[in-house]
C-alpha cells in the first residue's frame, strides 16, 4: 500500500517522517528524515508526502500529484 499525506507547516502533528532542522545560519527547516531513499529532502508546504509500501518517504511537488493520483486507486481510510 502506498500513502500519501500532503504537509503544511502551520498544521501540527506534522506527516510521520517529517522534522525541523536547524541551518547553521539560524533559520529552520522541514525534512523528511530518517526512512527515505536518500538522507534528507527538504519539504515545502502543499508538498505531498509520499510512503511506499517498504516505509521510505519521498516529496512530491504539487505539480506532480495529478499524475501521481492518476495510477492509484484511493482508498477509504480504516
Amino acid at each position: 500500500m502506498i500513502e500519501a499525506e500532503q504537509f503544511e507547516s502551520d498544521k501540527k502533528p506534522w506527516p510521520s517522517g517529517v522534522a525541523e532542522m536547524t541551518l547553521p545560519s539560524g533559520g529552520t527547516i522541514a525534512v523528511i528524515n530518517g526512512t527515505t531513499l536518500k538522507k534528507c529532502v527538504q519539504v515545502f508546504d502543499c508538498d505531498w508526502i509520499i510512503t511506499n509500501a517498504e516505509g521510505h518517504r519521498h516529496r512530491l511537488e504539487p505539480a506532480e500529484w495529478p499524475a501521481f493520483e492518476a495510477g492509484y486507486e484511493r482508498v477509504a481510510d480504516a
